[in-house]
């Protein structure tokens, strides 16, 4: 058992009244009032990402999973950025994964950073030649699910996974749009964590 303290509740009550616009309404959490529910702002619109068509592999994208030039393009990108020490340190192998996004286009993954109970992949989107120009579109994501269109990311706050928290980036077609995120707390030794408190919400169809 946690005590849970009741201090500067009635505060942060009245403030997500306030954000909301319900204060002095009926529906208002702690100052309610006989103002018209009607007067109340509408909740913003989640956004609506639309999952864009993936084009077939091609025999000749494996190769490019070897390229040194391609590489060398991607370690260009990160300019100072520490982030992705292991694309620079191990250059040469592990091979890149490869993906094929349109007709000009892949995906790129490469392995940035290992720990003891969490991992990260950076993932770019490149020509698939030369010039390949590669753009990031983030050194923190796990993997990419083909069937989904979507990038993802679990990260362990602790080894005993008490604290979690993760985001998701789904392709449309031209990009990869963030799509979702969330963390479950405070690392307090409930498997899992106490609840999943989601801080970026979208709809993908």
């Amino acid at each position: 058992r946690w005590p849970i303290s009741d201090r500067g509740a009635a505060a942060v009550l009245l403030k997500m009244d306030e954000v909301q616009g319900r204060v002095g309404t009926p529906g208002a959490l702690v100052r309610r009032g006989t103002r018209a529910e009607a007067s109340v702002p509408a909740a913003v619109a989640k956004p609506v990402i639309v999952r864009g068509v993936l084009a077939a592999g091609r025999p000749s994208d494996s190769g490019l999973g070897s390229s040194e030039a391609l590489r060398d393009a991607l370690i260009a990108t990160l300019g100072d950025n520490d982030d992705c020490p292991r694309l620079i340190e191990y250059k040469g192998t592990p091979e890149m994964v490869i993906e094929r996004l349109d007709d000009h286009h892949v995906l790129v993954q490469a392995l940035c950073q290992m720990g003891a109970y969490n991992y990260s992949n950076g993932f770019w989107i490149a020509r698939d030649q030369p010039p390949f120009a590669p753009e990031t579109v983030t050194l923190e994501a796990e993997g990419f699910s083909r069937s989904d269109r979507t990038l993802y990311a679990r990260y362990k706050g602790r080894g005993i996974g008490d604290c979690v928290s993760g985001w998701d980036w789904a392709w449309d077609g031209r990009r990869f749009q963030p799509s979702s995120a969330f963390s479950t707390g405070l690392c307090r030794g409930v498997a899992g964590g106490h609840w999943t408190l989601p801080t970026l919400v979208s709809t993908v169809r």
